[in-house]
């Protein structure tokens, strides 16, 4: 998938294979910025990642990444990191990560609860998900609703049941990256692809996954909604589920509709 240059080198080398509409898939550059912050600022474990909210400010190409991360403030409980990836001496990528220890408590809540779906074995495959941009052929995409992309809905929202060809377990940098795997949800609206690279990013963990990983080769359950597209631009919200209904990290994203 990726490529580290020696084992304590800050650059980073994408496998093209992992290409996105014109360079690097956004979230697998975000995704590996958080794991390089834990492994080159020793956040120590227990701490998982909460949050991350990033800015893509432009293409990333074949060319190594230099990786940059640094420590805002370490607490008690929580660590803060900024977040920084260039290339060419140019950022690419800037933002913000929160890592935090969990610890029992009486206040639970979970508002999103999984839509009800057909089962996985059930589902349609998504005709030709794997052909639009490189990195969709790691995955299987089946629909768990009905929707499809590139169907002219009048809804801009797609529900799937997915999975990596190439087993992988789910930790948080993981569910960073699968939450920019699925079509953006205008897809549906639409007959034809369209390039709606991601300008603005920013993913919740919900679930303790650095510490209870999915384990490999699960089906998932992701959904993305237009919160709205107008004018060229479109937000939208992304929701991942495991195949119990554990809901695992959300995401919104403010993408471009070129």
């Amino acid at each position: 998938m990726t490529q580290l240059l020696g084992t304590e080198s800050d650059e980073l080398v994408l496998d093209p294979s992992w290409w996105s509409w014109a360079g690097a898939h956004g979230g697998l550059l975000v995704a590996e910025a958080v794991r390089h912050a834990v492994r080159a600022l020793e956040i120590p474990p227990g701490r998982g990642l909460r949050s991350v909210s990033v800015q893509l400010l432009s293409t990333v190409g074949p060319e190594p990444v230099r990786l940059a991360p640094s420590v805002l403030r370490h607490g008690g409980t929580a660590t803060s990191v900024a977040l920084r990836a260039d290339q060419g001496g140019e950022p690419k990528v800037v933002g913000h990560a929160v890592f935090g220890a969990s610890r029992p408590h009486d206040v639970t809540a979970q508002a999103t609860a999984a839509p009800r779906v057909v089962p996985p074995e059930s589902a349609p495959p998504v005709p030709g998900a794997t052909g639009v941009v490189p990195f969709s052929r790691h995955f299987e995409f089946r629909s768990a609703d009905g929707s499809m992309p590139l169907v002219g809905a009048e809804e801009a929202q797609l529900t799937a049941w997915f999975r990596m060809i190439e087993p992988t377990a789910v930790d948080a940098a993981q569910a960073v990256m699968l939450l920019d795997a699925m079509a953006p949800a205008v897809f549906a609206r639409l007959h034809a692809p369209v390039a709606v690279p991601t300008l603005d990013f920013a993913v919740h963990v919900h679930a303790p996954l650095d510490e209870e990983p999915v384990p490999p080769g699960g089906w998932l359950l992701g959904r993305q909604r237009a919160v709205s597209a107008a004018d060229g631009w479109e937000v939208d919200d992304g929701t991942l589920w495991d195949q119990a209904g554990r809901l695992l990290a959300t995401a919104r994203q403010l993408r471009r509709v070129l």
